[in-house]
């Protein structure tokens, strides 16, 4: 059997049969429990096997996260196969990754800070703030899968729930990354109007400083007209409205994708993970879109800041 494998916390799955999995995986369930009692062991030093129930679900936890991190596959490897595999084998693999993810956390964690706008906004600061004292917080050895940190600030993009742990951590500070280098393209003092028109409060609420600037900078996109002003004139609202308002969803779907595409032209953003953030959150923003245009309110979405 070489079926792939998939750890869940329980048992693992496989592409092959309920029954065939049943047998074979067995022994690997079985050696799941080894490394419990062991991390048991280490945890209470030698000197007891009895732990609240609560600390022994989190050590499974823990062991759960490392053995799915030492499953995946990184870059171009093929997935593990089920044969031959070991529980022991996954974990040492799973906690070596996490120590090289944490490492390159670190990477983008003080990238991210370099690079954040130089806007005044308290979740952002705390956020980062708080980031900073995650490595020295972050336990490897027994609770890998939490994230001892608060993480306040919304990027336009959730993380993944199924993420956790420094792979959750490190998949924010990517996505936050991606933000910092669109909002690079712009003055911030003409950032700064734009929030101050769509939310007047934004140094202290838990907003997302980018979404504004990317909706602004999509529209003017629409109309092939430069981003980089970030403010629509009414007779450029105008025109926006009788472009959109005979589209349907989709064809407005499409034109929101072709926007993407040129404004990062424009931008010259050249990453492709880039790229697909980008037209994720114009594809979030479809439905206040649509709304906009039926209500004929599209100064609404795309104020004049000037």
């Amino acid at each position: 059997m070489t079926g792939t494998l998939r750890f869940t916390g329980k048992e693992f799955f496989s592409d092959e049969s309920d029954s065939a999995l049943s047998e074979e995986s067995l022994p690997f369930q079985t050696s799941i429990w080894q490394v419990l009692k062991r991390q048991v062991r280490l945890y209470t030093m030698g000197e007891s096997s009895s732990l609240p129930k609560e600390t022994v679900e989190e050590l499974f936890a823990s062991i759960c996260f490392l053995i799915d991190l030492g499953a995946a596959p990184k870059g171009k490897e093929q997935p593990l196969q089920m044969k031959n595999t070991n529980a022991e084998e996954l974990f040492e693999r799973g906690k070596k990754r996490a120590e090289w993810e944490v490492r390159r956390g670190k990477r983008l964690w003080k990238t991210a800070c370099m690079s954040a706008p130089k806007i005044s906004n308290r979740s952002l600061f705390d956020t980062l703030q708080g980031i900073g004292a995650f490595w020295k917080q972050y336990d490897v050895r027994f609770f890998a899968h939490q994230i001892p940190c608060y993480i306040d600030y919304q990027l336009m993009n959730p993380v993944p729930e199924s993420l956790s742990g420094i792979c959750y951590l490190n998949e924010y500070l990517h996505c936050l990354l991606i933000e910092n280098r669109f909002l690079l393209h712009f003055d911030v003092e003409q950032i700064e109007r734009l929030l101050q028109v769509v939310e007047p409060d934004y140094q202290e609420l838990l907003i997302n400083l980018t979404e504004p600037v990317l909706v602004q900078a999509l529209g003017l996109s629409i109309l092939k007209k430069e981003p980089y002003v970030l403010d629509f004139l009414p007779q450029e609202q105008e025109q926006l409205q009788l472009y959109l308002q005979p589209l349907s969803k989709k064809e407005m779907r499409q034109v929101l994708s072709d926007a993407v595409l040129w404004l990062c032209r424009s931008l010259k953003i050249e990453g492709n993970d880039d790229r697909a953030y980008f037209l994720k959150a114009a594809q979030n923003a479809l439905p206040r879109l649509s709304a906009a245009c039926c209500a004929k309110e599209l100064q609404n979405l795309f104020p004049h800041i000037t």
